[in-house]
């Protein structure tokens, strides 16, 4: 089953215009082609993969830069170096890279015991654009992967992979780098030295400074892996090492097959330099579906936070209205009862009170005495008089009626009539002033 788009760009690749030829293919999980390997331009690519289903465009893409643009080291560390080699190996690379290394973009895996490390490298620049070439033809790249990295030399032979007018030559035990024809005619006989006493190929390897005795590697030959079109260029070049020679024709024109199988060997050791890490890190991208309902989610989170403030801000406002009514109600209450101090749910105080005051019996004296005086003041005798306040003394059964009136004249009509009523009636005070009389009367039954 298929697990990822590979996608490797061969040399010759242009940046600025995404020029250049590109192969893919599917890849399954053993580092095997799940279909056929396409080839054609950035364009091409960006034209096949828009026409994939939704599924098939969740699956990872990795891009394998050629060896022009990127490239891997292998460097071997010494005891003082192992504690902090990652801050270290920048900077023991710097010679070798002949380049800013402020410049570059590195990676790096180390290896078992810590006795060497592999480092993979681009220029800062040379990715952003590769990412942004890509995105803009519609593809979006999860891995980017140096091409050397899979393409790692025999302990005991020197390597050539011939591919078209170009081939990748690496020393043995060690990555190599990408050369033309011309530059291999002349590269490859120059790493290679008769032994007439072990009829064995030498490579000398110069070391550190720090470390002055020099690493012999001794390689038994020239591995050479050439396509079917490449055998006459196979041919050239075994005649000019001068050496043993083991040619291998490849099944395919190129190395993706060649490549295939390392990248899913590396991916399961874990050992993969994927350059985009640190400030190239590829974020996480969400499914296809969750794009699709994406907007109605983030509508529905609005509608929610909404839902959610206005509910916080209703319960907010009608609990100032609580405490404001509350402290109303005290308020009315202890002008009701001012003697009361020990106050503690108004409520509470409230319906005890009135349920005190209904359960008690009104005085039936106060209530004919008004009864009385009410009727009287509604007749034609009452009509003058305006009553102002009433007071009724429980213990004694009197009670005190202000009122004012036009005149004595009126008043003492008013007596009278509250005499006739059957009370016993009479002025206690008054005093007349320039709007009639104001008076003091009491009243009690007879």
């Amino acid at each position: 089953m298929k697990i990822q788009l590979v996608v490797r760009q061969l040399a010759g690749f242009w940046l600025d215009e995404g020029a250049g030829t590109l192969e893919w293919c599917w890849v399954d999980r053993d580092g095997q082609p799940d279909g056929h390997c396409l080839t054609g331009s950035l364009t091409e690519l960006g034209d096949w993969y828009g026409q994939l289903s939704d599924d098939d465009q969740e699956l990872p893409v990795s891009l394998v830069v050629s060896g022009d643009l990127s490239g891997c080291f292998r460097k071997t560390l010494q005891d003082n170096q192992r504690k902090h080699w990652q801050q270290a190996l920048p900077y023991l690379l710097e010679e070798q890279l002949a380049s800013d290394i402020d410049a570059l973009h590195l990676v790096s895996s180390p290896e078992e015991g810590l006795v060497a490390a592999s480092a993979g490298w681009i220029r800062a620049s040379t990715l952003s654009a590769l990412i942004r070439v890509y995105r803009e033809a519609g593809v979006e790249l999860q891995r980017v992967l140096p091409e050397s990295q899979f393409l790692q030399a025999d302990e005991q032979q020197v390597s050539v992979w011939i591919e078209g007018a170009s081939a990748y030559v690496a020393i043995p035990g060690n990555y190599g780098q990408w050369l033309d024809s011309t530059a291999l005619e002349l590269v490859v006989p120059s790493l290679l030295a008769d032994d007439d006493e072990q009829d064995e190929l030498a490579v000398e390897i110069e070391s550190d400074e720090e470390n002055p005795e020099q690493e012999t590697v001794v390689a038994a030959g020239v591995q050479i892996s050439y396509g079917p079109a490449d055998q006459a260029a196979a041919q050239h070049l075994a005649e000019l090492a001068g050496v043993p020679v083991d040619s291998q024709e490849r099944a395919g024109e190129t190395l993706l097959p060649v490549i295939l199988p390392a990248l899913a060997t590396r991916m399961r050791n874990r050992k993969l330099l994927d350059l985009r890490t640190g400030a190239f890190k590829c974020t996480r991208r969400s499914s296809k579906r969750w794009r699709l309902w994406r907007p109605v989610a983030i509508t529905a989170g609005v509608w929610l936070g909404l839902e959610l403030l206005f509910n916080v801000g209703s319960g907010f406002y009608f609990q100032s209205r609580t405490e404001a009514l509350k402290e109303e109600n005290l308020d009315t209450y202890l002008e009701l009862r001012p003697d009361d101090r020990r106050v503690v749910d108004v409520r509470h105080n409230l319906t005890r009170f009135l349920k005190e005051a209904n359960s008690q019996n009104s005085n039936p004296a106060f209530l004919d005495i008004l009864k009385t005086v009410s009727v009287v003041s509604a007749s034609d005798a009452g009509e003058p008089v305006t009553p102002r306040s009433i007071d009724f003394n429980e213990s004694n059964g009197r009670l005190s009626l202000d009122v004012r009136a036009e005149s004595f004249e009126s008043l003492n009509r008013y007596l009278d009539a509250l005499k006739s009523a059957g009370l016993r009636a009479q002025m206690e005070t008054g005093n007349q002033d320039g709007e009639g009389v104001a008076a003091r009367l009491t009243v009690r039954s007879a």
